[in-house]
């Protein structure tokens, strides 16, 4: 494995640490990895190395207030801040590579990527993976929690609290709940103002999905219990025929984890190869 470490710095002077997994074979295009709220990219190792023996270059970075990045856990004061960290890892990769850039981003992942293409445009990006991306929760929360979260926002927007996330709900291996559980670079915080721009984010998602114009495959688990599938097919429904969806029956909220890993991450890979 021959693994490098990266870094850039946010516009608000922020250290974003991640990896770079370079093609074991002729490189034919890049990846970047945008995780989900609370983990980290060292996560997705195993997404990357199976990627690199497709001829594939694979970027990930900590978001803001994740892994080994810099920032309060489980913090980000707007959305925006969210794209800016992501705008800079893709200019990072395309000015040190001229190969087709795919960005794969997981469920709060997915929404920072999904909204940045929607809102910033798709210049650099050749296609998008979008993994149980957070457009619908499966659970509505209460109206008053709503309520409460945008209150905070505006009073203290850097609160953060836990995001009573169960690890059970992740995958149907316990091996891979229990490593989540004892990783200590994972966190269940989430503050104030990352919900309710997430929360937001996802549903402006949906309405907006025809402004997506790049190739992009959206992958769900049947039984996700932490993001809405339906809310991936409604954003289907409003998307052009650019973008197409992989539901894994019997699979949970994340897919390149659970039983039928190998298949996702097989499937994938094929769909960038198909789309260079």
């Amino acid at each position: 494995m021959n693994r490098q470490e990266t870094k850039c710095i946010s516009l608000d002077e922020l250290s974003l640490k991640g990896s770079y997994w370079p093609s074991s074979k002729e490189s034919l295009a890049n990846v970047l990895i945008v995780h989900g709220l609370g983990e980290h990219h060292r996560r997705y190792e195993h997404v990357a190395l199976a990627f690199t023996e497709q001829g594939f270059n694979v970027y990930a970075y900590d978001q803001r207030g994740h892994g080994i990045s810099d920032g309060k856990r489980g913090h980000s004061p707007t959305q925006e801040h969210l794209h800016d960290d992501l705008e800079k890892n893709i200019k990072q990769i395309t000015e040190r590579s001229d190969k087709p850039l795919f960005v794969y981003g997981h469920s709060f992942g997915g929404n920072v990527v999904t909204s940045y293409m929607l809102k910033n445009g798709t210049a650099n990006i050749k296609g998008a993976i979008i993994s149980a991306p957070w457009f619908r929760l499966a659970f509505e929360p209460p109206k008053i929690e709503v309520a409460l979260g945008r209150m905070m926002n505006h009073i203290w927007p850097a609160f953060t609290q836990s995001n009573q996330l169960d690890p059970g709900d992740l995958t149907n291996d316990a091996a891979v709940n229990d490593a989540y559980k004892n990783d200590p670079l994972v966190h269940d915080k989430i503050s104030a103002s990352l919900f309710v721009n997430a929360y937001a984010a996802g549903y402006w998602c949906i309405d907006n999905a025809s402004k997506l114009k790049i190739s992009s495959l959206m992958i769900h688990g049947q039984d996700d219990p932490l993001i809405d599938v339906h809310g991936s097919e409604d954003f289907i429904k409003n998307a052009g025929d650019n973008v197409s969806l992989k539901v894994w029956s019997e699979t949970k909220h994340e897919p390149h984890n659970d039983l039928k890993k190998d298949e996702v991450i097989s499937y994938i890979s094929s769909w960038i190869s198909s789309n260079l």
